[in-house]
């Protein structure tokens, strides 16, 4: 939000480009500020901002999604929207202790390929298109864990439609 976007500038990187003293300037304001300066190329800025809208847009993407699964499930609306407030907040917890790998939870991390047919067979063709495509962007963080190789090979059948 706008009105507490200046509070949050304390901790949060800032990317610079330009001129040697352009450079110097902006890593100055930027100390002032409280925030990590970092000096990408021009060229590396759309990358940077797609990236930047992933971790923060498509998040509000997929909550808005669960919202309106559970409330399709008979969840009420006030509860759906607080309900997996604190599934988010514990995702950030690890992950700002773990890597993605080791904070990574659930029917992918697990193997659970039952509970991965659930849940396609459950969802609207829409949502079970997002789906897809997340676990399938899941399984290989799945695999950099400990999770049961076989398992993550059958879900990726799965996902591809070929079980």
């Amino acid at each position: 939000m706008p009105a507490t976007a200046a509070s949050r500038l304390p901790g949060s990187y800032v990317t610079l480009e330009g001129d040697p003293a352009a450079l110097r300037a902006g890593r100055r304001l930027a100390k002032v500020l409280g925030m990590t300066p970092l000096v990408l190329p021009a060229a590396a800025k759309p990358l940077y901002h797609a990236a930047a809208t992933f971790s923060a847009t498509y998040v509000t993407v997929v909550y808005d999604t669960a919202v309106s699964l559970a409330i399709e499930a008979g969840v009420s609306v006030s509860d759906a929207r607080a309900m997996f407030l604190p599934l988010l907040q514990g995702t950030v917890s690890n992950l700002k202790l773990l890597p993605p790998a080791h904070a990574l939870t659930g029917a992918i991390r697990r193997g659970d390929v039952a509970t991965v047919k659930a849940h396609l067979a459950a969802l609207p063709k829409a949502d079970r298109a997002l789906y897809r495509l997340l676990a399938l962007r899941a399984l290989p963080i799945a695999r950099r864990s400990s999770a049961d190789s076989a398992r993550l090979a059958e879900i990726e059948r799965v996902l591809a439609g070929e079980d």
